[in-house]
């Protein structure tokens, strides 16, 4: 196994990647492209789902930025989409929810804080079940890199859930609710991303 940095040029494994993603850091004028090393596989794996062999962050330090992080397989992003009823605008706590959801998506291990965007959204038109206008819905969508392992997706998916479960349990006893909860995965042939806060948060805080 592999400690420290090394070219990604002498891994071969690698070696076929470097057509694939030139013309992404081409315009940053590269001066180094490096590979962070793990020390085990199994360590690996543990922490972030996948395997070595199946896939590593690149970092390539260049004269522009001091490091540009490229995900080689898209596992980066996890987009936190909260959809709710209008009819819980003033009891759901919305900013409260997104952040207890973004904590702990932070916390799991497997995505880089970077990656992480919350969102929520308020639909005022809806029809649930029988028409209730009391019936409420809050339904979560965590849009993550292809390739974790189903293991992995599901045990952050219930984690996730678990959250929201907690944050609405008053409302789940006093009214009418439906709670759902999906991980969709971004194919990464059809996904494109630029982000600059991986290597900002990086860098120390000013004195």
């Amino acid at each position: 196994e592999s400690t420290g940095f090394h070219n990604l040029a002498q891994v071969p494994v690698f070696r076929h990647k470097l057509g694939q993603i030139h013309d992404s850091i081409v315009n940053y004028r590269p001066v180094g492209l490096f590979v962070v090393g793990c020390k085990a596989q199994e360590a690996h794996r543990k922490s972030f789902g996948y395997g070595l062999e199946e896939g590593l962050t690149l970092f390539v330090a260049t004269d522009i930025f001091d490091q540009l992080s490229i995900s080689v397989n898209g596992r980066t992003v996890p987009h936190l989409i909260v959809e709710y009823s209008a009819n819980l605008e003033e009891t759901l706590k919305v900013s409260e929810l997104l952040t207890s959801l973004h904590t702990t998506a932070a916390a799991s291990g497997v995505f880089p804080l970077g990656g992480i965007r919350s969102r929520a959204s308020k639909r005022e038109t809806y029809l649930i079940a029988d028409g209730d206008p009391d019936n409420g819905f809050v339904h979560v969508v965590a849009r993550i890199g292809e390739g974790r392992s189903l293991e992995v997706r599901q045990t952050v998916g219930k984690s996730l859930f678990e959250v929201l479960c907690d944050h609405t349990n008053r409302l789940y006893e006093e009214r009418g609710l439906s709670l759902s909860f999906e991980i969709q995965e971004i194919p990464s042939q059809t996904s494109f991303k630029k982000n600059n806060i991986h290597g900002r948060l990086k860098k120390p805080a000013p004195d």
